[in-house]
């Protein structure tokens, strides 16, 4: 699974892009104030096939929302996004 762009709004937004450079082991580039990005080449982990088609990792973030990153992968599932 390879992500282009994750973008993610918060009410904290320091303590949001602190926990993702921890996680990444990147640092943030500051545009502003509120615009931070992390950038990489690609973003891996190692996902799970659901029954359903779709390659999914789940993954929890400071503020307590669960983010569910997937793509289809069976022709099936890629026809639901057609």
């Amino acid at each position: 699974m390879k992500i282009t762009s994750l973008r993610i709004i918060s009410t904290d937004l320091k303590r949001m892009v602190r926990f993702f450079e921890q996680v990444t082991r990147i640092t943030a580039q500051w545009y502003t104030d509120d615009f931070a990005e992390l950038v990489t080449d690609t973003a891996t982990q190692v996902p799970t096939t659901m029954p359903w088609g779709n390659r999914s990792l789940l993954f929890r973030d400071p503020d307590g929302n669960l983010i569910n990153f997937f793509t289809p992968v069976t022709a099936d599932a890629i026809k639901k996004f057609n």
